[in-house]
């Protein structure tokens, strides 16, 4: 071989390898090489090591090989952007997909969970979970499962028999069964035996279990497998899946009749109510009455039948009895009992309520409270109207009543009105030809009748609406002589020569400090409730708004008044309810309003619709209407009803509050005795996040809190509802309520009526999909959100239609929001400017950033869907305002463990800047940590335990997070530079040894010659 040859051999060679390495350096650098614009990946695997490692089906390396031993946690980079990265070995695989944002680390946890071998089926013993009320039964099953040619069983049941007995065990698939009951000590044994062996599932026994303990208590019901073998009497390997038998508390049934005011000789119709009842099969009930007051004439049925029923007058006892094959759930009206006054005005009788039985389907007695009634009868009174000058129905600044109230403005108080059975709603009743009934009235004195007025628009209160040139108004304004008043045509001057105006919002000295709004529809709640619960709820409003000082207001006359747009086009009703508060808080000066109460569901007072213009079809509205309800591309929001200006942003905190019944709405707008110092976060994947948020969130506080992170546990989610003041739900709820196909939990109402959250102040927080989704025809039993309410629930937060999150381990849409107000309300804001906030920063932070990578319907939607239901100006009392040395305690060990982590994240910023790594990101973590602890500080200092905490705990994230990325910045760099040294080296040693390999091919040459 020539020397020239080898030579231009060995540099090829040289070459070769160069590209080679450069290729690889480059393919790699999408995925390996750090830079200050990549993003950085972390896995934690604690179960499955030395796996391979892939980036959009591209192998990048193997987890560990860079290590003397592998323990499934590996760093790397990727470009900003979507990727797959998934996780092989053994022929099995796990994967996951996200954008990968760049200086934001992606971890992938994944605990206890073996995607890396295939799962065998085991045989598994289980006994089921039970639930049930004092003193009654329940049978559940005790299963054998995947077992394999089966011989023998002999399984021993143990239990608390202060909380739970057995009271007999039957047959299920396999016979016979023996078995012995020992409620002494609390065990039942029961076994199995065949000559030829059983193979696959089986219920082994039912076993009918009685709570013989009291509410809240449970008992854990424990399997031993004391034999399980096959034909050839080898022992079957199986695990064992204990249950648990809890008693709930008892929800109580009210048995109630209504109050009656009865005129002497006339007779009047009263109910006898049972509500919140479960499985109700019969009912026994006796009424009884003082007979020289009043008798009983009939009893009719009210939504059961039949009803059989016995008058005994003498007595004053009347017998009424319901039986039912089919047990009822819900309220009901028992019968209608006619009722005559026998008595003297002035003579009243107390109508009492004995229930003799009230069972349910299992022969069980349900526990119930008991509301009796009075009926009076009245003094004969002669109508004597007061001709005094009508103030108003809706209360004043202050919420409260005026001493005179005339509704229908015939001259006749709503009080004397009452008394004397007419309408205080009908101007025609008791005097069709009174002035009001006529239409001739003429309130404000200005010439035109308050009829006339009211169908053109203008103001029948205000006597310059439509003509300020009136003497009426003149005299308001500036008393003048009546002889020149006559003079300048301001007295005597025809209709038909007044000039009409255009009508403007005149404001009113009363509503100029008023803060706090309580709206209502006179005309809607009759509708939804009656009329006669309509009045008693607007009463209770009238307390309610004194007691808040809150300006109480009957929307209907205003949404007269806004019937059209500027251009003359009707507007929708949610549109006119939008109109119409804008032109009462003008109306009133409204500068001071902070706080707007929206009282009724839908059909009182409409949700406004927003188009749903997201552009995904599986994310917009109109699939869930095709899904059966009655949805459309519409989602629902009260914002815009706080959005004063129509900029787009809430400007008052505004809250709403709804029920089945006139109770559940007082219910939610009353204070509550028991507060609970327990939270609740319970979510799945890909939602935890959120939940674990929520729940570090509480702890700061002084919240002991529940957690269930795994999806497969929201089973035990309803059941953990009990004694928590705080309860937050991060995955997927439906109306219907069911498993999908992959097992996934859905959050229904069915879940939810189990629970009995009464006297209790109980926040919810929900993010699953249309849990605050309601119409006015829903009701608790396929209603999430009223199914809360009658579940005694104070404040709710719940989006109206689909709600949004990712994969990532950061919160985004929806989950930003929910957990943004959680912390809000936490930190000792109201519900209301909690969310008001909340929604503000959300727009301000998200909005232009979340835009490229999601569209904007999708980010408005995620935070206008979200509904507030509750009294806005109510805040959460959190516990550490209760245990205020606890909270001390946990803001310094919050400074210590900030403190100390700064001081490694220090450590690890000053490694990596001597490797010449990029740490401008960690540096800014770093300083945003030392500025909260400064104020954490501050706040020690001055006995703000919770700020203190609030800003500590910030500072410890951050000071992490500064370590971690400094650290895989800094390992990341040392790959790069050997990857270097490695492109120096090589090369290197490959021309000495071609070098080498020349000599020693001269000095053959030589020798030969």
């Amino acid at each position: 071989m020539k020397i020239e040859n080898a030579i231009a051999i060995g540099l090829v060679f040289i070459l070769t390898t160069l590209m080679s390495l450069t290729f690889v350096a480059v393919a790699s650098a999408d995925y390996l090489t750090p830079t200050s614009t990549n993003a950085p990946v972390r896995i934690d695997d604690n179960v499955c090591f030395g796996y391979d490692v892939y980036v959009d089906g591209v192998f990048q390396f193997t987890e560990g090989q860079d290590q003397d031993t592998k323990d499934g946690i590996c760093s790397f980079f990727v470009l900003p952007g979507y990727h797959t990265i998934e996780m092989r070995k053994d022929g099995c695989s796990h994967n996951f997909s996200d954008y990968f944002e760049s200086g934001v680390i992606h971890r992938e946890i994944l605990r206890g969970y073996y995607w890396c071998r295939p799962v065998i089926a085991q045989t598994t013993v289980v006994i089921e979970n039970a639930t049930a009320n004092p003193g009654e039964t329940v049978t559940v099953p005790i299963s054998i499962t995947n077992v394999d040619n089966m011989a023998t069983a002999d399984i021993w049941l143990s239990y608390d028999t202060d909380v739970v007995i057995v009271e007999n065990v039957s047959e299920g698939d396999l016979s016979p069964i023996t078995h012995g009951i020992d409620n002494v000590a609390g065990v039942t044994k029961m076994n199995w035996a065949s000559e030829t062996g059983k193979t696959g599932d089986f219920v082994f026994a039912y076993v009918t279990l009685k709570a013989v303990g009291s509410g809240g208590q449970s008992s854990t019901l424990n399997i031993d497998v004391e034999e399980l073998t096959n034909t050839t009497a080898n022992s079957l390997p199986h695990t064992v899946n204990e249950g648990t038998f809890d008693i709930q508390t008892s929800r109580l049934a009210v048995v109630s009749i209504e109050n009656a005011t009865v005129n002497p000789g006339e007779t009047k119709n009263v109910s006898i109510n049972i509500s919140k009842v479960v499985n109700m099969a019969t009912a026994d009930i006796w009424l009884s009455y003082d007979s020289d007051v009043v008798i009983v004439e009939n009893v009719s049925e009210g939504d059961l039948s039949p009803i059989t029923h016995g008058i005994d007058n003498v007595a004053g006892v009347t017998k009424m009895n319901w039986a039912s094959e089919t047990g009822k759930t819900g309220d009901f009206v028992f019968a209608y009992v006619t009722l005559k006054a026998v008595g003297s005005g002035g003579q009243s009788s107390t109508l009492n309520i004995d229930v003799e039985e009230l069972t349910n389907t299992g022969a069980n007695s349900l526990s119930r409270t008991v509301n009796e009634g009075i009926v009076d009868i009245p003094i004969p009174q002669t109508p004597t109207p007061t001709q005094a000058p009508y103030y108003g129905g809706g209360g004043g600044g202050g919420g409260g009543e005026a001493v005179y109230m005339d509704s229908d403005r015939d001259r006749y108080p709503d009080n004397y009105e009452r008394i004397m059975g007419s309408d205080p709603n009908d101007p025609c009743d008791p005097d069709p030809n009174c002035d009001a009934c006529q239409g001739l009235e003429d309130t404000d004195g200005d010439g035109f009748d308050d009829w006339s007025e009211t169908l053109r628009g203008t103001d029948p209160n205000d006597p310059c609406d439509p003509d300020p040139d009136c003497a009426a108004c003149l005299a308001q304004q500036e008393p003048i002589p009546i002889s020149e008043a006559k003079k300048s045509g301001a007295i005597g001057t025809s209709k038909a020569q007044r000039t009409t105006t255009t009508p403007t919002p005149t404001p009113k000295q009363l509503g100029f400090d008023t803060v706090y709004l309580v709206l209502y529809s006179n005309n809607g709640l009759i509708k939804k409730y009656g009329s006669q619960n309509a009045l008693a709820l607007l009463e209770f409003l009238k307390v309610y708004s004194t007691d808040n000082s809150a300006y109480l207001l009957d929307i209907d006359t205003y949404m007269e008044k806004v019937g059209e747009s500027q251009s003359g086009r009707q507007l929708d009703n949610w549109e006119q309810v939008d109109a119409a508060i804008e032109y009462v808080i003008t109306e009133m000066g409204g500068d001071m309003i902070r706080y707007i109460l929206i009282v009724g569901d839908d059909g009182v007072i409409p949700f406004y619709r927003v188009p749903d213009l997201v552009n995904v079809t599986e994310w917009n509205e109109a699939s869930y209407a095709a899904g059966g309800l009655r949805g459309s591309s519409f989602y629902f929001t009260d914002d815009n009803y706080a959005d004063l200006n129509d900029d787009g942003f809430v400007d008052v905190a505004i809250g709403r509050v709804l029920g089945d019944d006139i109770e559940q709405l007082k219910n939610m707008l009353s204070r509550s005795p028991i507060f609970d110092n327990a939270s609740l976060t319970a979510g799945g994947c890909p939602f935890d996040d959120a939940a674990i948020s929520a729940s570090l969130a509480s702890k700061a506080v002084g919240f002991a809190v529940t957690e269930i992170l795994e999806a497969p546990l929201l089973t035990q989610f309803p059941i953990q509802m009990r004694d928590k003041s705080l309860i937050f739900y991060s995955y997927h709820a439906d109306h219907f309520g069911y498993h999908d196909g992959m097992g996934n939990y859905f959050l229904s109402p069915l879940n939810l009526m189990i629970e009995d959250l009464e006297d209790k102040e109980v926040v919810v927080v929900s993010m699953g999909c249309h849990s605050g989704f309601v119409l006015d025809d829903m009701n608790s039993s396929n209603s999430i959100i009223l199914a809360w309410i009658e579940s005694g629930a104070k404040c709710i937060v719940s989006p109206s239609g689909y709600a949004f999150g990712d994969t990532t381990k950061y919160l985004v849409l929806t989950e930003e929001v929910v957990t943004d107000f959680t912390d809000n309300v936490l930190s000792g804001q109201s519900f209301g400017y909690a969310m008001m906030n909340t929604k503000k920063n959300y727009f301000a932070k998200w909005s232009k950033a979340l835009e490229p990578d999601y569209s904007k319907s999708v980010v408005e939607k995620s935070a206008r869907g979200l509904i507030l239901f509750g009294d806005p100006t109510k805040t959460m009392l959190p516990p550490f305002l209760h245990v205020e040395r606890n909270m001390e305690d946990a803001a310094l060990k919050a400074i210590q463990s900030a403190t100390t982590s700064i001081s490694e994240a220090n450590v690890q910023l000053e490694l990596a800047y001597k490797a010449g790594a990029e740490v401008s990101k960690v540096s800014f973590l770093i300083g945003s940590a030392s500025s909260d602890l400064y104020a954490a500080n501050n706040a020690y200092e001055n006995e703000n335990f919770q700020m203190s905490f609030a800003y500590a705990s910030n500072a410890f994230k951050n000071a992490e997070e500064a370590k971690i990325l400094a650290k895989l910045i800094r390992e990341d760099l040392e790959k790069k530079r050997n990857m270097t040294r490695a492109l120096i080296i090589i090369p290197i040693l490959l021309l000495v040894i071609t070098f080498a390999y020349y000599l020693n091919l001269r000095r053959r040459r030589k020798d030969k010659k």
